[in-house]
């Protein structure tokens, strides 16, 4: 098992949330919680969402507030990249040739790779 990758946060993403009526939601919600808990997962959710790929519901926050994490996040995590890039260098993971200082990877670069809107160069 990788630390880091259980540091990570974690989202619980309820779909078809429609199927259920709206004066039930809640319940079923916190009944399907409770019942996943048993299982002993040792997992905290970050953020429970519910939503419905049908009608949409709840989709626009979803993609609202994973952006915002992303955009705040994404620098740190290049530059941790770029670090572990440069030691991997400096040890002679890779020659010079295959990495150099000119390559580090920055958030714009991985801001227009995610942007589908955006033309590429």
């Amino acid at each position: 098992y990788d630390l880091e990758l259980y540091s990570k946060p974690r989202y619980l993403v309820i779909n078809k949330i429609d199927l259920v009526l709206d004066e039930e939601r809640d319940a079923a919600v916190n009944k399907f919680i409770d019942a996943f808990k048993k299982y002993d997962t040792n997992t905290n959710f970050d953020k429970i969402f519910t939503i419905s790929g049908v009608t949409g519901a709840g989709c626009k926050e979803l993609c609202y507030y994973l952006m915002q994490y992303i955009t705040q996040h994404a620098k740190h995590e290049t530059q941790k990249l770029n670090d572990k890039i440069k030691i991997q260098s400096t040890q002679g993971a890779a020659t010079t040739n295959e990495l150099d200082d000119d390559d580090d990877y920055e958030w714009e670069d991985l801001h227009d790779i995610s942007d589908p809107q955006k033309p590429s160069s």
